[in-house]
C-alpha cells in the first residue's frame, strides 16, 4: 500500500482501484508496442522479414477491417471485383463490387509475435492464414500483380472459364494461393462465378471462395 501513497488519487481509490488501473494502463501500452511493431514504417525498416500475409476475418467486414488497420498505419488491402448481374422488375441492376476473397482482408507487415497479436487484436479478425507463428507469406510482386488483374476485371463474376465440376482436383494457377492444390468442394460447373475451394496450407485444409479464373482442372 506503501507505493500507493504519493499517487495523485491516493485517498480516493482503494488499492485494489490502483491495481486495475495500472494494469489497464501497462496492457494499453503493451497493445500501443505492437501495434507499432505492425506498421508499415516498422515494415519498411525490417523489409527482410516483411511481406504480405492473409488475414482471416468475418464475411462482410473485410473493409471495416482494412479501414481499422490503416487508421493505424498497417497497410491492408481488399481486392475487389464485380459480382453477379441482376435483375429487378425486369430492369438490369449494374454488379456491385465485392471482395475477391471473401473473408479475407491482406496485410503487409514485419513477422514478429507482436506484431501478430497487434493484428489479431482487431475487431472482426478471426485468424491469420498458416497461424500467428508461420503466416503465409505473399511477395510485394505478387501482390502487385494480383491487385493489377483484380482491378482490370479479369475477376469479374461474369468473365467466362472452364466448368469444373464439385469434386474435380485443381490447381491454383495465379493468385496469392498460386500453385496450390485443391479440391472443389461446392458450386462448380456452370462457367461463371466463384467456387469453393479446399486447399492445404501448412497442413491445414482450408476452405477458400477462389473465381474460377484462377483454377485449373487437374
Amino acid at each position: 500500500m506503501m507505493q500507493f501513497k504519493d499517487h495523485s488519487l491516493a485517498g480516493f481509490i482503494s488499492v485494489e482501484g490502483m491495481l486495475k488501473l495500472e494494469k489497464l494502463s501497462a496492457d494499453e501500452a503493451n497493445r500501443k508496442a505492437c501495434i507499432d511493431a505492425a506498421t508499415r514504417r516498422f515494415a519498411e525498416n525490417h523489409s527482410l522479414s516483411s511481406s504480405w500475409i492473409i488475414v482471416h476475418v468475418w464475411p462482410g467486414r473485410e473493409h471495416a477491417v482494412e479501414k481499422a488497420l490503416l487508421s493505424h498505419d498497417i497497410e491492408a488491402s481488399v481486392p475487389v471485383c464485380k459480382g453477379p448481374k441482376r435483375r429487378r422488375h425486369h430492369k438490369e441492376i449494374p454488379p456491385s463490387e465485392k471482395p475477391v476473397f471473401m473473408g479475407y482482408t491482406f496485410v503487409r507487415c514485419a513477422h514478429s509475435p507482436r506484431a501478430m497479436k497487434a493484428i489479431l487484436g482487431f475487431e472482426h479478425v478471426r485468424g491469420i492464414i498458416g497461424g500467428w507463428e508461420r503466416p503465409f507469406p505473399i511477395s510485394d510482386d505478387s501482390h502487385k500483380h494480383f491487385m493489377e488483374m483484380a482491378e482490370s476485371g479479369a475477376y469479374d463474376w461474369e468473365v467466362e472459364s472452364s466448368a469444373i465440376p464439385v469434386g474435380s482436383k485443381i490447381l491454383v494457377k495465379e493468385g496469392p494461393f498460386s500453385s496450390f492444390e485443391g479440391y472443389i468442394v461446392a458450386f462448380g460447373g456452370t462457367g461463371k462465378g466463384t467456387p469453393v475451394v479446399e486447399i492445404d496450407i501448412f497442413g491445414r485444409k482450408t476452405p477458400i471462395l477462389i473465381p474460377l479464373a484462377m483454377l485449373r482442372r487437374l
